[in-house]
């Protein structure tokens, strides 16, 4: 299936993606790809890659490296999506041919293959990791920050934030859901301090749904909650809206004249939510299992932005993937009774949570 799979990708890149890029045909093939570009010719400095608003320091070095050859740069991503699900596979016993078709139809994966982006980095980190909490390899770990800062910084305090909330100086593990309330309290408070630095994203966001005429205006009435200290309030139905709000634009899937967005960006937001029934289905939530306390980390900290942005998501379909090819019975408590119960573990761990 792989090899069919990377052999589908390269037509497509060839007869599709590699036109589409360099102008030939009119189809918006990549997310970010030409802004990009355009920095990696005008940036004076390395400190102009990396700033509060920005990161464009893993996009650029590849770039750079590869003399933005697209072949090249097709090639590299394929090695490192090759790479990365080896490393899935074969560092649990889990079911690598689950997890390779849940993989192979992940939308944003695909097109992710075809141009300079920060998923397939993100792809990569989250396969760092996963070996990291396997053998507790500080290399791992190491390489982890790594991936995570050239990919984009909030990802690197995603890691800095998993690892706060599991260390057993804090003793924050033993009670994952308390332990979240109290960091979704603190980032209420944070935000605050920072927000006259992300205001200009905020009004951004109110321009963008004042002129999008399919918006609810929802996320407006959400983000001045937030700006109040009301974060903790909203963090929930911002989550909701990150990974499955694009659902309710299914009338535009074919709309092509931004292919990226409404076709593939809308096929992820289809594809998160029957991952995500399937994990319910399947008894599979439950924050005591490493990836997805990782996964409800990701989306808090990544929730916090002002604008919608479902393809910064990605990573969690990964996750969800990930979790759904675990065919370990580990974990025989469901979602709702760990809601009744939240402190109602199996005795084998009931000291220190662990799933991998």
């Amino acid at each position: 299936m792989l090899a069919l799979y990377l052999s589908l990708s390269f037509i497509f890149f060839i007869y599709v993606a590699e036109p589409a890029l360099n102008g030939v045909i009119d189809l918006r093939v990549s997310a970010d790809a030409p802004s990009y570009e355009a920095v990696a010719d005008s940036y004076s400095d390395v400190s102009d890659l990396v700033t509060g608003v920005g990161n464009f320091l893993g996009p650029v070095m590849i770039i750079k490296l590869l003399n933005n050859n697209y072949y090249y740069i097709y090639l590299l991503n394929c090695l490192i999506f090759v790479v990365s699900y080896y490393l899935l596979s074969k560092v649990v016993n889990i079911n690598s041919s689950k997890l390779l078709f849940y993989l192979v139809i992940n939308p944003i994966l695909f097109i992710s293959l075809m141009s300079v982006n920060k998923e397939i980095l993100s792809f990569l980190f989250f396969a760092l990791f996963v070996v990291y909490l396997k053998n507790k390899n500080m290399l791992f770990l190491l390489l982890c920050f790594f991936s995570s800062f050239i990919a984009r910084w909030q990802l690197t305090l995603v890691l800095l934030a998993y690892l706060a909330l599991t260390s057993s100086f804090l003793k924050l593990n033993m009670n994952r859901f308390k332990a979240l309330f109290v960091f979704v309290l603190v980032i209420s408070a944070a935000y605050i301090v920072i927000y006259p630095e992300v205001q200009v994203f905020d009004d951004t966001a109110n321009l963008f749904a004042d002129s999008d005429t399919q918006g609810s205006g929802l996320f407006i009435v959400l983000n001045e909650i937030q700006a109040k200290y009301g974060y903790f309030i909203v963090v929930i139905p911002k989550i909701i809206q990150n990974l499955f709000g694009g659902v309710i634009r299914i009338s535009i899937m074919f709309d092509w004249s931004d292919f990226y967005n409404n076709f593939i960006v809308l096929l992820q937001c289809i594809y998160l939510s029957a991952l995500a029934l399937l994990l319910l289905i399947k008894k599979k939530v439950d924050l005591y299992n490493d990836i997805l306390y990782l996964a409800a980390v990701y989306c808090i900290i990544f929730a916090v932005s002002p604008i919608v942005q479902a393809r910064y998501f990605f990573i969690v379909s990964v996750m969800f993937s990930f979790l759904l090819s675990d065919e370990r019975e580990i974990y025989k408590t469901h979602f709702f009774d760990m809601i009744k119960s939240p402190g109602c573990r199996p005795r084998e761990y009931q000291e220190r949570p662990q799933t991998i």
